[in-house]
């Protein structure tokens, strides 16, 4: 059963008053308002990472789960009982790398219904919080249950979380180290760690009142491949920024990390 947001925030509050974390209730009192200008409806980036995937979306309209696509379950989504498949964002960062993303704006969560933890669930499933027992027992599967929360709500825990962990949204959007740490200790300078994973039911739609923006890998520092180029054409029509990474040491974490930041700077 879930714990209510009321219940989380009561987390958070209870280590950032802890003995010998006055700096971090400091920071937490200076910096929330930003925080919350700038991510209460951050964007949520989905990465797929091959031409085949990216244009059955394009051509699909909707991003689709593993399940809809008759992949295999992943051992995670059996364990943490998403057996009815998800599609898999995160908040405001792309990772790991993959050749093509889709930054969707907030206001998809009306379009299709999510829930988030502040885990990647995969990662979770592996190794995060190191104080719960390893999978399979049945107490991480628990606590991924009772931390997961609906759309929009999930948000202002969001928000709480980064203003209590980091100190400053471009701090958590560069997947800086916290300077603090969350209630459960799972996050740490790996990456993956600080993964704030939204999960959608069902297609989400792919279309310009959903995407903001598309990013774009060309191998070989080349142009667009013809198909590619067409399956885009609609949503080029319509409005939405693509954007063509190329060259061998392209990294679309770190251009999909430099929109982001200049998105919530304008914030």
């Amino acid at each position: 059963m879930a714990l209510s947001l009321a219940h989380l925030l009561a987390e958070l509050e209870k280590v950032r008053v802890a003995p010998g974390n006055e700096a971090c209730a400091d920071s937490y009192r200076q910096t929330l308002p930003a925080i919350s200008r700038q991510l209460s409806t951050v964007p949520l980036v989905h990465g797929t990472p091959t031409r085949q995937g990216f244009e059955s979306i394009l051509l699909d309209g909707a991003l689709r789960s593993r399940a809809d696509l008759r992949s295999t379950l992943l051992p995670s989504e059996a364990y943490l009982g998403l057996h009815g498949g998800r599609v898999y964002t995160a908040a405001g960062v792309l990772y790991p790398d993959r050749d093509f993303a889709f930054v969707l704006s907030h206001q998809v969560e009306r379009r299709a219904k999510a829930s988030a933890t502040p885990w990647d669930s995969g990662c979770f499933y592996k190794r995060l919080c190191p104080d719960l027992p390893a999978a399979p027992d049945q107490r991480r599967r628990t606590v991924f249950h009772e931390r997961s929360l609906p759309a929009p709500e999930y948000r202002q825990y969001l928000v709480e979380y980064v203003a209590s962990c980091f100190q400053s949204a471009q701090a958590y959007l560069r997947q800086e180290t916290p300077t603090w740490p969350d209630p459960l200790r799972a996050m740490s300078s790996d990456p993956l760690s600080q993964v704030f994973e939204v999960r959608f039911e069902g297609r989400v739609p792919v279309d310009h009142t959903t995407v903001m923006a598309v990013f774009v890998t060309i191998n070989g520092g080349g142009q667009l491949a013809l198909d590619v180029d067409r399956a885009l054409e609609p949503l080029r029509n319509q409005g939405v920024r693509i954007y063509e990474v190329s060259g061998a040491k392209r990294n679309l974490v770190w251009e999909v990390q430099k929109w982001m930041l200049n998105h919530t700077r304008a914030a």
